[in-house]
Protein backbone atom coordinates (compact mmCIF):
# COMPACT_ATOMS: atom_id res chain seq x y z
CA UNK A 1 0.00 0.00 0.00
CA UNK A 2 2.83 2.36 0.86
CA UNK A 3 4.50 1.62 -2.46
CA UNK A 4 1.28 2.37 -4.33
CA UNK A 5 0.93 5.66 -2.45
CA UNK A 6 4.52 6.56 -3.24
CA UNK A 7 4.03 5.83 -6.92
CA UNK A 8 0.86 7.93 -6.96
CA UNK A 9 2.73 10.84 -5.42
CA UNK A 10 5.50 10.41 -7.96
CA UNK A 11 2.99 10.45 -10.81
CA UNK A 12 1.44 13.57 -9.33
CA UNK A 13 4.75 15.40 -9.20
CA UNK A 14 3.84 17.37 -12.33
CA UNK A 15 0.49 18.44 -10.90
CA UNK A 16 1.74 19.58 -7.49
CA UNK A 17 3.38 22.82 -8.68
CA UNK A 18 0.27 23.64 -10.70
CA UNK A 19 -1.97 23.00 -7.70
CA UNK A 20 0.34 25.17 -5.56
CA UNK A 21 0.10 28.00 -8.11
CA UNK A 22 -3.70 27.71 -8.16
CA UNK A 23 -3.79 27.93 -4.36
CA UNK A 24 -1.72 31.12 -4.49
CA UNK A 25 -4.20 32.54 -7.02
CA UNK A 26 -7.11 31.60 -4.76
CA UNK A 27 -5.40 33.35 -1.83
CA UNK A 28 -4.91 36.49 -3.96
CA UNK A 29 -8.50 36.48 -5.25
CA UNK A 30 -10.08 36.07 -1.82
CA UNK A 31 -7.50 37.00 0.84
CA UNK A 32 -8.30 35.88 4.35
CA UNK A 33 -6.85 36.91 7.69
CA UNK A 34 -4.52 33.92 7.65
CA UNK A 35 -2.68 32.94 4.44
CA UNK A 36 -3.83 29.31 4.38
CA UNK A 37 -3.52 29.18 0.61
CA UNK A 38 0.11 30.25 0.76
CA UNK A 39 0.87 27.76 3.54
CA UNK A 40 -0.63 24.87 1.56
CA UNK A 41 1.16 26.03 -1.58
CA UNK A 42 4.50 26.06 0.28
CA UNK A 43 3.89 22.49 1.51
CA UNK A 44 3.06 21.30 -2.01
CA UNK A 45 6.16 22.93 -3.45
CA UNK A 46 8.29 21.35 -0.75
CA UNK A 47 6.79 17.93 -1.47
CA UNK A 48 7.32 18.30 -5.23
CA UNK A 49 10.84 19.69 -5.16
CA UNK A 50 12.42 16.35 -6.20
CA UNK A 51 9.63 15.01 -8.41
CA UNK A 52 8.46 17.92 -10.53
CA UNK A 53 10.39 19.20 -13.57
CA UNK A 54 12.66 22.07 -12.57
CA UNK A 55 11.20 24.68 -15.03
CA UNK A 56 7.67 23.97 -13.78
CA UNK A 57 8.82 24.08 -10.16
CA UNK A 58 10.66 27.38 -10.70
CA UNK A 59 7.60 29.00 -12.27
CA UNK A 60 5.37 27.81 -9.43
CA UNK A 61 7.92 29.10 -6.90
CA UNK A 62 7.86 32.49 -8.66
CA UNK A 63 4.07 32.51 -8.36
CA UNK A 64 4.40 31.76 -4.64
CA UNK A 65 6.95 34.53 -4.10
CA UNK A 66 4.78 37.09 -5.90
CA UNK A 67 1.73 36.06 -3.86
CA UNK A 68 3.69 36.27 -0.59
CA UNK A 69 5.18 39.62 -1.65
CA UNK A 70 1.70 40.97 -2.34
CA UNK A 71 0.52 40.09 1.17
CA UNK A 72 3.61 41.64 2.74
CA UNK A 73 3.33 44.83 0.67
CA UNK A 74 -0.34 45.24 1.56
CA UNK A 75 0.46 44.85 5.26
CA UNK A 76 3.20 47.49 5.04
CA UNK A 77 0.86 49.89 3.23
CA UNK A 78 -1.82 49.37 5.89
CA UNK A 79 0.67 50.13 8.67
CA UNK A 80 1.99 53.30 7.02
CA UNK A 81 -1.16 54.48 5.26
CA UNK A 82 -1.73 57.66 7.26
CA UNK A 83 1.88 58.88 7.06
CA UNK A 84 2.20 58.03 3.40
CA UNK A 85 -1.15 59.64 2.60
CA UNK A 86 0.06 62.97 3.93
CA UNK A 87 3.15 62.75 1.77
CA UNK A 88 1.13 61.78 -1.29
CA UNK A 89 -1.24 64.72 -0.76
CA UNK A 90 1.71 67.12 -0.51
CA UNK A 91 3.28 65.72 -3.70
CA UNK A 92 0.03 65.97 -5.65
CA UNK A 93 -0.61 69.53 -4.43
CA UNK A 94 2.92 70.49 -5.43
CA UNK A 95 2.36 69.08 -8.93
CA UNK A 96 -0.95 70.95 -9.29
CA UNK A 97 0.59 74.23 -8.12
CA UNK A 98 3.52 73.78 -10.49
CA UNK A 99 1.11 73.09 -13.36
CA UNK A 100 -0.91 76.18 -12.39
CA UNK A 101 2.19 78.38 -12.35
CA UNK A 102 3.30 77.04 -15.72
CA UNK A 103 -0.08 77.73 -17.37
CA UNK A 104 -0.39 81.21 -15.85
CA UNK A 105 3.16 82.07 -16.87
CA UNK A 106 2.58 80.83 -20.41
CA UNK A 107 -0.61 82.86 -20.85
CA UNK A 108 1.01 86.01 -19.44
CA UNK A 109 3.99 85.60 -21.76
CA UNK A 110 1.78 85.06 -24.80
CA UNK A 111 -0.43 88.06 -23.99
CA UNK A 112 2.70 90.24 -23.64
CA UNK A 113 3.94 89.03 -27.02
CA UNK A 114 0.63 89.89 -28.66
CA UNK A 115 0.65 93.33 -27.05
CA UNK A 116 4.23 93.86 -28.22
CA UNK A 117 3.57 92.89 -31.85
CA UNK A 118 4.83 95.62 -34.19
CA UNK A 119 1.51 95.58 -36.05
CA UNK A 120 -0.71 95.84 -32.94
CA UNK A 121 -0.77 99.66 -32.81
CA UNK A 122 -1.51 99.95 -36.52
CA UNK A 123 -4.29 97.33 -36.32
CA UNK A 124 -5.94 99.23 -33.45
CA UNK A 125 -5.68 102.44 -35.51
CA UNK A 126 -7.48 100.78 -38.44
CA UNK A 127 -4.50 100.14 -40.77
CA UNK A 128 -5.64 97.28 -43.03
CA UNK A 129 -2.09 96.23 -43.98
CA UNK A 130 -1.12 96.08 -40.30
CA UNK A 131 -4.32 94.16 -39.50
CA UNK A 132 -3.56 91.52 -42.17
CA UNK A 133 0.00 91.16 -40.94
CA UNK A 134 -1.22 90.85 -37.34
CA UNK A 135 -3.60 88.01 -38.22
CA UNK A 136 -0.70 86.11 -39.81
CA UNK A 137 1.56 86.80 -36.83
CA UNK A 138 -1.05 85.57 -34.35
CA UNK A 139 -1.62 82.35 -36.30
CA UNK A 140 2.12 81.71 -36.45
CA UNK A 141 2.49 82.37 -32.74
CA UNK A 142 -0.39 80.08 -31.85
CA UNK A 143 0.77 77.19 -34.05
CA UNK A 144 4.10 77.16 -32.23
CA UNK A 145 2.43 76.40 -28.87
CA UNK A 146 1.46 72.82 -28.04
CA UNK A 147 -1.73 73.71 -26.14
CA UNK A 148 -2.79 76.08 -28.95
CA UNK A 149 -4.33 78.82 -26.77
CA UNK A 150 -6.50 81.46 -28.41
CA UNK A 151 -4.74 84.80 -29.00
CA UNK A 152 -6.54 88.06 -29.65
CA UNK A 153 -6.19 91.84 -29.77
CA UNK A 154 -9.20 93.89 -28.69
CA UNK A 155 -10.01 97.57 -28.76
CA UNK A 156 -11.39 98.99 -25.54
CA UNK A 157 -13.62 101.75 -26.88
CA UNK A 158 -15.63 100.35 -28.54
CA UNK A 159 -15.15 96.88 -27.01
CA UNK A 160 -14.57 94.78 -30.13
CA UNK A 161 -12.10 92.10 -31.19
CA UNK A 162 -9.70 93.46 -33.80
CA UNK A 163 -7.62 90.38 -34.64
CA UNK A 164 -7.53 86.82 -33.33
CA UNK A 165 -6.24 83.28 -33.78
CA UNK A 166 -8.16 80.33 -32.38
CA UNK A 167 -11.62 80.10 -30.91
CA UNK A 168 -12.68 83.21 -28.99
CA UNK A 169 -15.90 84.32 -27.35
CA UNK A 170 -17.90 87.51 -27.16
CA UNK A 171 -15.56 90.41 -26.21
CA UNK A 172 -18.36 91.78 -24.01
CA UNK A 173 -17.25 89.33 -21.30
CA UNK A 174 -14.24 91.61 -20.67
CA UNK A 175 -16.42 94.57 -19.77
CA UNK A 176 -15.27 95.82 -16.38
CA UNK A 177 -12.31 93.44 -16.21
CA UNK A 178 -9.70 95.51 -18.06
CA UNK A 179 -7.52 97.67 -15.86
CA UNK A 180 -4.27 99.46 -16.33
CA UNK A 181 -2.05 96.53 -15.39
CA UNK A 182 -1.61 92.95 -16.67
CA UNK A 183 -3.98 90.46 -15.11
CA UNK A 184 -4.93 86.78 -15.08
CA UNK A 185 -8.49 85.66 -14.34
CA UNK A 186 -11.04 82.91 -14.91
CA UNK A 187 -14.20 83.02 -17.04
CA UNK A 188 -16.70 80.23 -16.44
CA UNK A 189 -19.28 79.10 -18.99
CA UNK A 190 -21.89 76.37 -18.95
CA UNK A 191 -19.50 73.94 -20.64
CA UNK A 192 -16.02 75.48 -20.64
CA UNK A 193 -13.95 77.23 -18.00
CA UNK A 194 -11.26 79.46 -19.50
CA UNK A 195 -8.14 80.95 -17.98
CA UNK A 196 -7.27 84.33 -19.53
CA UNK A 197 -4.05 86.28 -19.49
CA UNK A 198 -4.61 90.01 -20.27
CA UNK A 199 -2.11 92.77 -21.03
CA UNK A 200 -3.19 96.39 -21.80
CA UNK A 201 -1.95 97.94 -25.05
CA UNK A 202 -1.08 101.68 -24.96
CA UNK A 203 -3.33 104.07 -26.85
CA UNK A 204 -2.66 104.12 -30.57
CA UNK A 205 -4.34 106.70 -32.79
CA UNK A 206 -6.76 107.54 -30.01
CA UNK A 207 -7.83 103.89 -29.41
CA UNK A 208 -6.78 101.94 -26.39
CA UNK A 209 -6.74 98.16 -26.48
CA UNK A 210 -5.67 95.01 -24.71
CA UNK A 211 -4.24 91.64 -25.71
CA UNK A 212 -5.47 88.30 -24.39
CA UNK A 213 -4.26 84.72 -24.37
CA UNK A 214 -7.01 82.25 -23.43
CA UNK A 215 -6.87 78.54 -22.67
CA UNK A 216 -9.74 76.22 -21.69
CA UNK A 217 -8.72 74.61 -18.40
CA UNK A 218 -11.90 72.63 -17.80
CA UNK A 219 -14.53 71.19 -20.16
CA UNK A 220 -17.74 69.55 -18.90
CA UNK A 221 -19.66 68.10 -21.85
CA UNK A 222 -20.56 64.89 -19.99
CA UNK A 223 -19.76 63.08 -23.23
CA UNK A 224 -16.98 60.53 -23.62
CA UNK A 225 -15.96 58.99 -26.93
CA UNK A 226 -12.96 58.85 -29.25
CA UNK A 227 -13.63 62.42 -30.42
CA UNK A 228 -14.88 64.28 -27.34
CA UNK A 229 -13.88 64.01 -23.70
CA UNK A 230 -14.14 66.05 -20.54
CA UNK A 231 -10.90 67.25 -18.98
CA UNK A 232 -9.36 69.48 -16.36
CA UNK A 233 -5.82 70.67 -17.01
CA UNK A 234 -5.10 71.15 -13.32
CA UNK A 235 -6.67 67.98 -11.95
CA UNK A 236 -5.61 65.82 -14.89
CA UNK A 237 -6.74 62.20 -14.61
CA UNK A 238 -6.45 62.19 -10.81
CA UNK A 239 -9.86 61.26 -9.41
CA UNK A 240 -8.85 62.46 -5.95
CA UNK A 241 -8.51 66.11 -7.02
CA UNK A 242 -11.43 68.56 -6.92
CA UNK A 243 -11.10 72.03 -8.46
CA UNK A 244 -13.55 74.92 -8.02
CA UNK A 245 -12.79 77.91 -10.21
CA UNK A 246 -13.58 81.52 -9.31
CA UNK A 247 -15.28 83.46 -12.08
CA UNK A 248 -13.86 86.99 -12.25
CA UNK A 249 -17.34 88.37 -13.00
CA UNK A 250 -19.01 86.86 -9.96
CA UNK A 251 -18.62 87.93 -6.31
CA UNK A 252 -17.20 86.90 -3.91
CA UNK A 253 -13.54 86.72 -4.76
CA UNK A 254 -13.20 83.25 -3.22
CA UNK A 255 -14.36 79.80 -4.33
CA UNK A 256 -17.38 78.16 -2.77
CA UNK A 257 -16.49 75.74 0.04
CA UNK A 258 -16.19 72.05 -0.76
CA UNK A 259 -18.77 69.63 0.62
CA UNK A 260 -17.76 67.73 3.77
CA UNK A 261 -15.74 64.55 3.36
CA UNK A 262 -16.01 61.17 4.99
CA UNK A 263 -14.12 61.47 8.33
CA UNK A 264 -12.12 58.35 7.41
CA UNK A 265 -10.50 60.17 4.47
CA UNK A 266 -7.51 62.48 4.56
CA UNK A 267 -7.59 65.66 2.45
CA UNK A 268 -5.99 69.09 2.14
CA UNK A 269 -7.19 72.27 0.47
CA UNK A 270 -5.22 75.05 -1.23
CA UNK A 271 -5.94 78.30 -3.05
CA UNK A 272 -4.53 78.97 -6.51
CA UNK A 273 -4.02 82.68 -7.09
CA UNK A 274 -3.06 85.06 -9.87
CA UNK A 275 0.24 86.98 -9.68
CA UNK A 276 -1.64 89.97 -8.20
CA UNK A 277 -3.14 87.78 -5.45
CA UNK A 278 -6.62 87.36 -6.94
CA UNK A 279 -8.26 83.98 -6.41
CA UNK A 280 -8.37 81.74 -9.47
CA UNK A 281 -9.40 78.39 -8.02
CA UNK A 282 -9.65 76.31 -4.88
CA UNK A 283 -8.23 72.79 -4.92
CA UNK A 284 -8.92 69.88 -2.60
CA UNK A 285 -6.72 66.80 -2.82
CA UNK A 286 -8.03 63.65 -1.16
CA UNK A 287 -5.74 60.75 -0.42
CA UNK A 288 -6.86 57.30 -1.59
CA UNK A 289 -8.75 55.42 1.10
CA UNK A 290 -7.20 52.33 2.63
CA UNK A 291 -9.36 49.95 0.52
CA UNK A 292 -8.31 51.85 -2.61
CA UNK A 293 -4.65 51.54 -1.65
CA UNK A 294 -5.13 47.81 -1.12
CA UNK A 295 -6.76 47.45 -4.55
CA UNK A 296 -4.02 49.47 -6.21
CA UNK A 297 -1.22 47.43 -4.64
CA UNK A 298 -2.98 44.14 -5.28
CA UNK A 299 -3.69 45.12 -8.87
CA UNK A 300 0.02 45.32 -9.69
CA UNK A 301 0.76 41.96 -8.10
CA UNK A 302 -2.38 40.36 -9.57
CA UNK A 303 -1.28 41.20 -13.10
CA UNK A 304 2.14 39.66 -12.44
CA UNK A 305 0.46 36.60 -10.90
CA UNK A 306 -1.83 36.18 -13.90
CA UNK A 307 1.13 36.29 -16.29
CA UNK A 308 3.14 33.75 -14.26
CA UNK A 309 0.12 31.48 -13.83
CA UNK A 310 -0.50 31.49 -17.57
CA UNK A 311 3.13 30.45 -18.13
CA UNK A 312 2.86 27.74 -15.46
CA UNK A 313 -0.33 26.25 -16.87
CA UNK A 314 1.01 26.45 -20.41
CA UNK A 315 4.22 24.64 -19.45
CA UNK A 316 2.22 21.98 -17.61
CA UNK A 317 -0.10 21.45 -20.57
CA UNK A 318 2.79 21.30 -23.05
CA UNK A 319 4.66 18.49 -21.29
CA UNK A 320 4.98 15.31 -23.31
CA UNK A 321 4.79 12.65 -20.61
CA UNK A 322 1.54 11.23 -19.26
CA UNK A 323 -2.13 11.78 -20.01
CA UNK A 324 -3.94 13.12 -23.05
CA UNK A 325 -2.46 16.40 -24.33
CA UNK A 326 -5.84 17.74 -25.46
CA UNK A 327 -7.35 17.14 -22.04
CA UNK A 328 -4.45 18.97 -20.39
CA UNK A 329 -4.82 21.96 -22.70
CA UNK A 330 -8.57 22.12 -22.06
CA UNK A 331 -8.03 21.90 -18.32
CA UNK A 332 -5.33 24.57 -18.43
CA UNK A 333 -7.54 26.90 -20.50
CA UNK A 334 -10.54 26.51 -18.19
CA UNK A 335 -8.48 27.03 -15.02
CA UNK A 336 -6.71 30.04 -16.51
CA UNK A 337 -10.02 31.58 -17.59
CA UNK A 338 -11.35 31.29 -14.03
CA UNK A 339 -8.13 32.78 -12.64
CA UNK A 340 -8.26 35.73 -15.05
CA UNK A 341 -11.83 36.42 -13.97
CA UNK A 342 -10.60 36.79 -10.40
CA UNK A 343 -7.25 38.51 -10.95
CA UNK A 344 -7.81 40.36 -14.22
CA UNK A 345 -5.77 40.14 -17.39
CA UNK A 346 -2.07 41.04 -17.16
CA UNK A 347 -2.26 42.96 -20.43
CA UNK A 348 -3.23 45.50 -21.72
CA UNK A 349 -3.31 48.56 -19.45
CA UNK A 350 -6.52 49.22 -17.54
CA UNK A 351 -7.33 52.31 -19.63
CA UNK A 352 -7.17 50.34 -22.89
CA UNK A 353 -10.40 50.08 -24.92
CA UNK A 354 -9.88 46.30 -24.98
CA UNK A 355 -10.90 46.14 -21.31
CA UNK A 356 -13.35 49.03 -21.35
CA UNK A 357 -17.02 48.30 -20.63
CA UNK A 358 -17.84 51.44 -22.62
CA UNK A 359 -16.83 49.58 -25.79
CA UNK A 360 -18.65 46.40 -24.88
CA UNK A 361 -20.15 44.79 -21.79
CA UNK A 362 -22.98 42.34 -21.28
CA UNK A 363 -24.60 40.82 -18.20
CA UNK A 364 -25.84 37.68 -19.97
CA UNK A 365 -22.99 35.54 -18.66
CA UNK A 366 -21.98 37.71 -15.74
CA UNK A 367 -18.27 38.60 -15.59
CA UNK A 368 -17.49 36.40 -18.60
CA UNK A 369 -18.56 39.19 -20.96
CA UNK A 370 -17.58 42.40 -19.17
CA UNK A 371 -15.23 43.76 -21.89
CA UNK A 372 -14.10 43.00 -25.46
CA UNK A 373 -11.09 41.05 -24.17
CA UNK A 374 -13.31 39.03 -21.81
CA UNK A 375 -15.55 38.16 -24.75
CA UNK A 376 -12.56 36.92 -26.75
CA UNK A 377 -11.09 34.88 -23.87
CA UNK A 378 -14.46 33.32 -23.03
CA UNK A 379 -15.09 32.49 -26.67
CA UNK A 380 -11.61 31.00 -27.08
CA UNK A 381 -12.08 28.82 -24.00
CA UNK A 382 -15.54 27.72 -25.16
CA UNK A 383 -14.24 26.90 -28.64
CA UNK A 384 -11.41 24.81 -27.18
CA UNK A 385 -13.78 22.88 -24.90
CA UNK A 386 -16.27 22.31 -27.75
CA UNK A 387 -13.51 21.17 -30.13
CA UNK A 388 -12.24 18.72 -27.49
CA UNK A 389 -15.75 17.43 -27.00
CA UNK A 390 -16.19 16.94 -30.75
CA UNK A 391 -12.85 15.12 -30.95
CA UNK A 392 -13.80 12.80 -28.10
CA UNK A 393 -17.26 12.11 -29.55
CA UNK A 394 -15.86 11.40 -33.02
CA UNK A 395 -13.20 9.02 -31.69
CA UNK A 396 -15.79 6.50 -30.47
CA UNK A 397 -17.63 4.23 -32.87
CA UNK A 398 -21.12 3.35 -31.73
CA UNK A 399 -24.27 2.12 -33.37
CA UNK A 400 -26.87 4.67 -34.44
CA UNK A 401 -29.76 5.11 -32.02
CA UNK A 402 -32.96 6.93 -32.91
CA UNK A 403 -33.72 7.40 -29.23
CA UNK A 404 -30.37 9.07 -28.57
CA UNK A 405 -30.81 11.27 -31.65
CA UNK A 406 -34.29 12.32 -30.51
CA UNK A 407 -32.86 13.25 -27.11
CA UNK A 408 -29.69 15.00 -28.33
CA UNK A 409 -31.01 16.84 -31.43
CA UNK A 410 -32.97 19.43 -29.38
CA UNK A 411 -29.82 20.04 -27.30
CA UNK A 412 -27.79 20.62 -30.46
CA UNK A 413 -30.39 23.08 -31.75
CA UNK A 414 -30.43 24.82 -28.36
CA UNK A 415 -26.62 25.14 -28.42
CA UNK A 416 -26.66 26.85 -31.82
CA UNK A 417 -29.62 29.04 -30.84
CA UNK A 418 -27.85 30.06 -27.64
CA UNK A 419 -24.74 31.09 -29.55
CA UNK A 420 -26.81 33.10 -32.04
CA UNK A 421 -28.50 34.85 -29.10
CA UNK A 422 -25.06 35.70 -27.69
CA UNK A 423 -24.01 37.12 -31.07
CA UNK A 424 -27.11 39.32 -31.20
CA UNK A 425 -26.52 40.45 -27.62
CA UNK A 426 -22.90 41.38 -28.43
CA UNK A 427 -23.96 43.49 -31.40
CA UNK A 428 -26.64 45.22 -29.32
CA UNK A 429 -24.36 45.99 -26.37
CA UNK A 430 -21.29 47.18 -28.27
CA UNK A 431 -20.52 50.73 -29.32
CA UNK A 432 -18.72 49.35 -32.39
CA UNK A 433 -20.26 48.50 -35.73
CA UNK A 434 -19.82 44.72 -35.71
CA UNK A 435 -22.16 43.73 -38.54
CA UNK A 436 -19.63 44.74 -41.20
CA UNK A 437 -16.42 42.68 -41.38
CA UNK A 438 -13.82 44.61 -43.42
CA UNK A 439 -10.89 42.95 -45.18
CA UNK A 440 -8.55 44.90 -42.91
CA UNK A 441 -9.58 45.53 -39.26
CA UNK A 442 -10.37 49.17 -38.57
CA UNK A 443 -9.30 48.99 -34.92
CA UNK A 444 -7.92 46.44 -32.48
CA UNK A 445 -11.08 46.33 -30.29
CA UNK A 446 -13.21 45.68 -33.37
CA UNK A 447 -10.86 42.90 -34.52
CA UNK A 448 -10.80 41.28 -31.06
CA UNK A 449 -14.59 41.36 -30.77
CA UNK A 450 -15.21 40.00 -34.26
CA UNK A 451 -12.65 37.25 -33.70
CA UNK A 452 -14.40 36.42 -30.43
CA UNK A 453 -17.78 36.24 -32.16
CA UNK A 454 -16.37 33.89 -34.81
CA UNK A 455 -14.93 31.70 -32.05
CA UNK A 456 -18.32 31.67 -30.33
CA UNK A 457 -19.99 30.60 -33.55
CA UNK A 458 -17.41 27.86 -34.01
CA UNK A 459 -17.93 26.71 -30.42
CA UNK A 460 -21.67 26.43 -30.98
CA UNK A 461 -21.25 24.44 -34.18
CA UNK A 462 -18.68 22.12 -32.59
CA UNK A 463 -20.93 21.58 -29.58
CA UNK A 464 -23.89 20.74 -31.80
CA UNK A 465 -21.76 18.38 -33.91
CA UNK A 466 -20.41 16.68 -30.76
CA UNK A 467 -23.93 16.11 -29.46
CA UNK A 468 -25.12 14.66 -32.75
CA UNK A 469 -22.02 12.49 -33.03
CA UNK A 470 -23.01 10.75 -29.81
CA UNK A 471 -26.31 9.67 -31.38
Amino acid sequence: MLSRAASAIARGGHAMPVLAAVLVAADAAAPSAWPWGLVLAALLLAAARRRAPRPLLMLAAAVFLVGAGARLHVRLEEARWRARSSGRIAERLARIEARHRAIVGQLQSLARRVAAEPYAAGALAGDEAALTALFRALETEREAIGDRPALALHSLDPLVTVAWAGRIGDPAVFDGLVGGTPDVFVLEGSVTTTLVGLVPVPAAGGRRGFATASLPVQVRRNIGNQYLRDFDLLAGADGGVEVRYVDAREPPDEAEPFPPLDPALLAREAQLRAPDGGALAAVRVTAPSLPEVRREVRGVYDRALALLLAATLGLWAARRAGGAPLVRWVAAAVVLRVILLALGTPLPAQDSPLVSPDVYASTVLGPLLRSPLDLFLTAFCAALVAAAGLHAASARDRAWSDARFAALAPLAVAAVAGVLALLADAVANSSLELEVVPLWPRSLPRFVMQAGLLLLLGAGLCAAAALLARA
